[in-house]
């Protein structure tokens, strides 16, 4: 009966799972962007960091340039660095795609990082669950199909959450150690991110079982 009871939930839980990514293929991934006005990124955050990137891409050191004035960025170069993969695959002429394609990328990573933690607990039809709740969350899809920096900085947040979690459950220094290197990700991308740090000391000095 437990064997029976732990297959279905396995079923359910993948089948949730595939669900999950029919609505993240269709609602993200299929999305044709020479079609909409997403392209013109327009004189704000995006312009700037499609400007370091292909600065990066370019000499190496993240700088925007307007005309002939070369100035240094205001913003972490760590979303710029995540758009070098898809600078170098990208044609040139398709280079502006570089932003949206990080984005849907990490998402869909995301989402299948959600569901293989729950799976590593043991926990899988909670894992369908939560990435069928995370997938039609309006803010995730939303961000990932834009050219902004929010869903690369809220992965990385999720992946310290994760990895502090198991650091605490299973009492692995190194997993804690791989939350610090996260959250410092997340930080290089988004500033704001640096107010994550005491949730996560909390997690350490005042661990709850079960």
């Amino acid at each position: 009966n437990n064997r029976n009871f732990a297959a279905t939930q396995t079923l359910m839980g993948a089948l949730l799972f595939i669900c999950a990514l029919v609505f993240y293929y269709f609602s993200v991934l299929t999305i044709d962007y020479r079609d909409t006005n997403l392209l013109d990124l327009g004189p704000s955050d995006p312009t700037h960091y499609f400007a370091q990137a292909k600065a990066l891409l370019g000499h190496g050191l993240p700088s925007v340039q307007i005309g002939y004035d070369k100035m240094p960025s205001l913003w972490p170069a760590g979303y710029p660095a995540l758009m070098l993969p898809w600078l170098k695959i990208l044609p040139e002429t398709d280079s502006i795609l570089a932003p949206f394609r990080t984005n849907q990328t990490i998402g869909l990573l995301l989402l299948v990082g959600v569901f293989g933690f729950y799976v590593y607990l043991a926990m899988p039809l909670t894992g369908g669950f939560a990435a069928l709740l995370l997938v039609t969350l309006p803010g995730f899809f939303t961000f990932c199909r834009s050219p902004l920096s929010d869903i690369s900085a809220s992965a990385f947040a999720v992946l310290a959450f994760m990895f502090a979690y198991l650091g605490l459950k299973e009492e692995r220094r190194w997993k804690i150690y791989l939350s610090g290197v996260f959250l410092g990700l997340s930080v290089n991308i988004r500033l704001q991110s640096i107010f994550f740090v005491p949730l996560l000391f909390a997690m350490a000095l005042f661990p709850v079982k079960g």
